[in-house]
């Protein structure tokens, strides 16, 4: 798995840092993990998701779940690797 997937995840990584300039490694790193995590149940179709919403939402509508998980991708991507506020001292 490392031989054929780390380098295009290496990719991947290289090509958030270049559109998120000041991002952290570690933060990088955390938000593919957590977006793999995502992806990973997404695609495994377990009909939990049709089962949770009374069938509103269906695991095999994989056109929906594209969509969904592109908008909550980007979201969490610049949440998370985004610049930071730092808090300023009170007083």
């Amino acid at each position: 798995m490392a031989r054929y997937f780390d380098p295009a995840i290496h990719r991947l990584i290289e090509l958030i840092r270049s559109l998120i300039p000041g991002s952290r490694d570690v933060d990088l790193y955390w938000a593919y993990h957590n977006l793999s995590g995502a992806l990973t149940l997404t695609l495994g179709e377990t009909g939990r998701l049709d089962r949770l919403s009374g069938g509103l939402a269906r695991s095999g509508d994989l056109e929906s779940a594209c969509d969904y998980m592109v908008r909550f991708a980007a979201a969490g991507i610049r949440a998370v690797c985004g610049p930071t506020v730092v808090p300023q001292p009170q007083g």
